[in-house]
């Protein structure tokens, strides 16, 4: 526990600055694409719904056979409108790792539909 409190004192702005600039990269993917996002608030958990929820399982396989894991908000657990998946950025992600995320992300676009921004 010590250890992580001097790894904060002395490079934890570093650290969150560049999550928030990869949750950012995130986020502007998505506004690019059209796609809405409930995250307004720019932290690195991104909830993105779909149009149609019933195209969650075949989307949640599309993600994973990419490389892609993320949490799926099945109905009833969510609202219907609200179904899809969430996205967490972490600060042990790569740089090209959110590059492929993005990547992914437009590849999705192309064959899902999204509930648009």
């Amino acid at each position: 526990m010590l250890l992580g409190l001097e790894a904060n004192a002395s490079r934890g702005d570093l650290i969150r600055a560049d999550l928030y600039a990869k949750s950012r990269r995130v986020l502007d993917r998505l506004a690019e694409l059209g796609i809405a996002t409930l995250n307004r608030s720019g932290f690195p958990l991104v909830e993105i719904p779909l149009a149609d929820a019933d195209d969650l399982d075949a989307l949640g396989r599309f993600l994973f056979d990419q490389g892609i894991y993320v949490t799926l908000a099945f109905y009833p657990g969510v609202p219907r409108h609200e179904v899809g998946f969430r996205v967490q950025v972490t600060a042990a992600n790569t740089d090209e790792q959110v590059d492929h995320l993005l990547e992914v992300l437009g590849a999705s676009a192309a064959r899902f539909r999204f509930r648009t921004a």
